[in-house]
């Protein structure tokens, strides 16, 4: 089968993830995938996981470059401009996989849209009266020239939480299938806690402003005897971010924070094996597959109670929200290391609904049958 996917792979990135098990599955079945995009995958990434995968140019009707350097919002609204329709991939290709919803289905070809949120503002909450208000001019003078942004007839959809779902279902009366994202993590067996070992409380997932790295700088401030890491993806538009947050860290004299930007697998590992507590304090996080990858590696996750987190942490103890995120992390860190074991056998049993093997059976069930079992 020739099989065609869209999307953006020149940086890692959790919907990066998903597309990266999804080649890793078809070419279990002897696959070899074909990428369209107007950049080429990042080689050192693909040949760093062992993939195979071909690469075909897809003109854009705004260069993907460009509009990476915008800000969220103004994104957003520009890219209905971007769409473009799925006749743009050769005929021979039997299936496409697109992994964002600016692909106008004009054809009876078989593919799946993979949203990881709802089309059209997706960083809003369909309450909010800015999407509304979205959503009402794109109507009135968009929608008839660029509809991709409303589901299409015909148009297959699966999306990433029940969350995301939910908003979708708020914003455009429909509720797509959930098929939970993938992880490249691999289990790692704990039968008790050893606290000599994890001595780290980390920040892991792409460090950008909406994540709001910078709460663990309180953590930090209030326990100087413990150590800090902020570790993730920053691509080049990020790095002033980057650079801001080490002069704060830097201003408040917090020596106990380490950066780690554009961590090698390797350093992943190592840092998420000696790490105690994993600090995830994005609000409304989609989903948030840094989440399910640091319990894989024996973290205790303290997260926002919002969004997608709530569905990979069901513990209400290990959610916070912004007036008691301090107290709870006190309260974690004073636990002993049969309380921790316990925590961490009950989440360990809870994810395995987000592994990377179920993500891949689903996707390729739709790719068999068209159809999600």
């Amino acid at each position: 089968m020739k099989i065609a996917i869209i999307y953006d792979l020149t940086e890692l990135g959790g919907v990066q993830t998903c597309v990266f098990s999804l080649i890793k599955g078809l070419n279990r079945r002897g696959i070899t995938p074909t990428l369209f995009w107007d950049e080429p995958p990042s080689k050192p990434i693909i040949d760093s996981m062992g993939l195979k995968l071909d690469y075909s140019y897809l003109k854009l009707p705004i260069r993907s470059a460009r509009l990476k350097k915008l800000p969220a919002t103004v994104r957003y609204m520009i890219e209905p401009f971007d769409m473009f329709n799925i006749s743009r991939i050769p005929k021979e290709f039997d299936f496409v996989y697109a992994f964002m919803p600016f692909v106008k289905i004009d054809q009876n070809r078989p593919h799946l849209f993979y949203l990881s949120g709802p089309p059209l503002l997706p960083q809003l909450e369909p309450s909010d009266i800015k999407f509304r208000i979205g959503k009402a001019f794109y109507k009135i003078f968009l929608e008839r020239f660029y509809p991709a942004y409303i589901p299409q007839k015909n148009a297959n959809y699966v999306i990433n939480s029940r969350y995301t779902a939910d908003m979708y279902l708020q914003a455009h009366q429909e509720k797509p299938e959930v098929v939970y994202p993938s992880n490249q993590l691999d289990f790692e067996e704990k039968t008790e806690f050893n606290l000599t070992q994890r001595k780290y409380t980390t920040f892991f997932s792409r460090i950008m402003k909406y994540k709001r790295p910078e709460m663990l700088f309180e953590l930090a401030a209030k326990n100087p005897d413990r150590e800090f890491v902020i570790m993730g993806g920053v691509s080049p538009k990020r790095e002033n971010y980057l650079n801001e947050l080490r002069n704060e860290a830097k201003s408040k004299r917090l020596s106990n924070i380490r950066f780690v930007p554009n961590a090698s697998n390797e350093e992943v590992d190592q840092i998420l094996k000696q790490t105690l507590i994993y600090f995830f304090p994005a609000v409304n996080e989609h989903f948030g597959i840094t989440t399910v990858e640091a319990i894989l590696k024996g973290c205790i996750p303290l997260v926002h109670n919002s969004g997608g987190q709530i569905e990979i942490v069901p513990n209400q103890e290990l959610r916070f929200d912004d007036d008691d995120f301090v107290e709870k992390y006190s309260r974690l860190i004073s636990m002993s290391e049969y309380q921790l074991t316990d925590l961490m056998v009950t989440l360990e049993r809870h994810i395995e609904k987000f592994s990377e093997g179920v993500y891949i059976s689903k996707m390729l069930a739709f790719l068999e049958n068209h159809k999600i079992d």
